[in-house]
């Protein structure tokens, strides 16, 4: 899970994600707000990040080390401020859940490796159906293509 602080705060509240840690679902960083880096100076870069890096520590007892851009976006002086902080390193992702499906970066389907984006959505998001449902459909889909779905912290 790549958290942001003002949707982990606006949602459900960090509570939510303290309980999905305990079977074993990482908690990793997403920025404080979830701008688009490429558009800010480099100090504020490193306090988004190293913000956000600070409000886990608080939250869950340690600093994460693993960092993924809001929309991919990044340039050098983020991978310097993530750097800075902690981060070991910057997570980017190949096909992204959809409420149906998935969409992919390349030919349509997945390759060995691929990482999946997936986001915790509302009810406003999800047209009718439910987080369950949209979770399921994604396994589902992994599975016909004949893979299994693995912790990313298992790998990177």
């Amino acid at each position: 899970m790549f958290l942001t602080d003002s949707a982990a705060r606006a949602g459900r509240g960090y509570g939510y994600f303290g309980k999905l840690r305990a079977p074993g679902a990482g908690v990793h960083n997403h920025t404080l707000t979830h701008p688009n880096l490429r558009t800010l100076s480099a100090g504020a870069q490193k306090r988004e990040i190293c913000g956000q890096q600070e409000v886990l520590k608080k939250r869950f007892g340690e600093r994460p080390e693993l960092f993924r851009p809001p929309y991919g976006n990044y340039n050098e002086a983020t991978l310097a401020a993530a750097g800075s902080c902690g981060v070991k390193a910057v997570v980017l992702w190949q096909a992204t859940m959809q409420i149906n499906d998935m969409r992919y970066a390349e030919a349509g389907k997945l390759r060995p490796g691929d990482i999946v984006l997936a986001h915790f959505r509302g009810p406003a998001e999800l047209k009718g159906t439910t987080m369950t449902r949209m979770v399921t459909n994604m396994l589902r889909s992994i599975q016909r293509q004949g893979y299994t779905v693995a912790r990313l912290e298992d790998y990177v």
